[in-house]
């Protein structure tokens, strides 16, 4: 409901449309209905059957309706995003048990345009040269460019995670690594890990370059964890998006089941010398029930807890990694 009547467009009169507010007698007229389109956060959310209604001391979104429209919140603290299609479309704040938006004029949202147009009429190039062109510029996100100009960043933090690996091996097992096998990657074949295997005492052994039978169970450990994180990601018709959190849970799932070529004994039980507790696994991408904690409640009556969906296990399966 709107009180602004230049905020509707294809405006219908309607007759007798008699709204109850908190007082018995001081009902509300709506004189109209037609469409507004809201401009929040750089995006615009089109509201279809909103009624006009001149009395109204503020305007008004049913979150019913927002819902029915495949509308998604996301509450954090006293601010909150609305999401259709994983893309924030209005973003507010929640004041005296209300929830307000954040809106935008449209002249800003028209602002936005040129400053899009200006950015695709050069050719997608940074922002801070098109600021020194003396054009507008207000470095919005662009998907083109996002599509196009993405690279790979080089893995940095690999010796420091094997080592990081060795300690806790070490520590937990009470045994002394002895052996690396891996193959000749740039990520082993460099002065760190020679230096780590000269001071430690370590054999550092290398397959042949192009010969991967040559670490046929690494191989296969990698074509399982795979298959179990294909099965995984298009079992819970989750997009691609969260394919890592299909290998971590996949990976996570083979560490649990018993093989015979360790007697029988899984992964999990040999580095725990404890039975994994599966009592507790649930299905990938399943509806997870989330309790909210009473201090990002707003008051007594709010929901205690909120839908979202299980992506995989935390610190030994002693805590759920829900979206």
């Amino acid at each position: 409901m709107f009180s602004i009547k230049n905020l509707l467009t294809s405006l219908s009169p309607v007759s007798h449309f008699s709204i109850a507010t908190g007082k018995p007698s001081s009902n509300l007229i709506a004189e109209g209905i037609g469409n507004v389109t809201i401009f929040s956060n750089g995006s615009t959310l089109n509201l279809s059957n909103c009624l006009y209604v001149p009395k109204l001391t503020c305007n008004l979104i049913s979150l019913l309706q927002l819902f029915k429209n495949k509308l998604t919140i996301n509450r954090q603290n006293s601010n909150f995003q609305l999401i259709s299609n994983g893309t924030t479309v209005l973003q507010g704040y929640v004041n005296n048990n209300l929830m307000k938006i954040n809106l935008e004029t449209p002249s800003s949202f028209v602002a936005t345009l040129i400053d899009d147009l200006w950015h695709k009429r050069l050719g997608h190039p940074g922002s801070v040269p098109v600021r020194n062109m003396g054009l507008p510029s207000n470095n919005a996100p662009c998907i083109t460019c996002d599509l196009n100009k993405a690279h790979l960043l080089p893995f940095k933090h690999q010796f420091e995670l094997f080592v990081i690996a060795k300690k806790r091996m070490e520590n937990q097992l009470n045994q002394t690594l002895k052996k690396i096998v891996s193959d000749q990657g740039g990520e082993f074949l460099n002065s760190e890990f020679k230096n780590l295997s000269n001071s430690h005492g370590l054999i550092h052994v290398f397959s042949p370059a192009y010969t991967p039978e040559h670490n046929g169970f690494s191989k296969r450990a990698n074509w399982t964890i795979l298959e179990k994180a294909r099965c995984l990601l298009n079992g819970s018709n989750l997009p691609n998006v969260y394919w890592a959190e299909a290998i971590s849970t996949a990976t996570f799932l083979s560490n649990l089941i018993p093989t015979p070529s360790r007697h029988n004994n899984s992964l999990y039980a040999l580095w725990t010398k404890a039975h994994p507790r599966i009592k507790k696994l649930r299905v990938f991408g399943c509806l997870a029930i989330l309790i909210i904690p009473k201090n990002l409640r707003s008051w007594k009556l709010d929901q205690t807890g909120r839908e979202g969906i299980l992506l995989g296990y935390e610190n030994d399966m002693t805590a759920y990694r829900v979206l």
